[in-house]
């Protein structure tokens, strides 16, 4: 269990941080954070069959079948940059909120 002193402190920390940075707090209350880990399987499983299709084209001489493991695997690469271009692009525009001078606890 926590003082009484600590409490306060403790208040003043998550008020200074939800002061400083709104969308960092609001990753925590809706559940995005854990979509966006959700929706990552694709782009991981692309580059998987990209790299098997190297591998296959590698092993069996095939130059064709490398050659479209490798654009797979770029394609997966991509789409990847792309989706964490997006959410940085978005977290940019939501921006932090205006800093506020720090309380001293009383």
């Amino acid at each position: 269990m926590l003082s009484e002193r600590e409490q306060r402190e403790l208040a003043l920390i998550e008020q200074g941080l939800h002061d400083d940075d709104r969308g960092f707090v609001a990753s925590f209350r809706s559940r995005r954070g854990v979509l966006r880990q959700r929706h990552r399987w694709p782009v991981w499983a692309l580059v998987g069959v990209g790299l098997l299709l190297v591998l296959a084209g590698l092993l069996t001489g095939t130059s064709v079948v490398w050659v479209e493991g490798l654009l797979v695997v770029g394609t997966g690469v991509a789409w990847s940059r792309w989706q964490a271009w997006r959410r940085a692009a978005r977290a940019q525009k939501a921006g932090p909120a205006q800093p506020t001078p720090p309380t001293t606890p009383s």
